[in-house]
């Protein structure tokens, strides 16, 4: 909504958005843009199970 601009703004961000597997989409929106960004989840290992397995492979 700004005058002006360098117009790189999206650019950048669809493609920090598909380099991690994501996508940017754009709605129109009054009085502008909706601009989402959608990125995939991943899971987190949890430590305990991560540990049992550790010492599991030392015994």
């Amino acid at each position: 909504t700004r005058p002006r601009g360098t117009g790189l703004g999206l650019p950048i961000a669809r493609r920090l958005a598909e380099g991690h597997g994501g996508e940017l989409t754009l709605t129109g929106a009054e009085p502008g843009v909706l601009a989402t960004i959608v990125l995939p989840q991943i899971a987190i290992p949890d430590p305990e199970v991560h540990a049992s397995s550790e010492d599991t492979r030392r015994n």
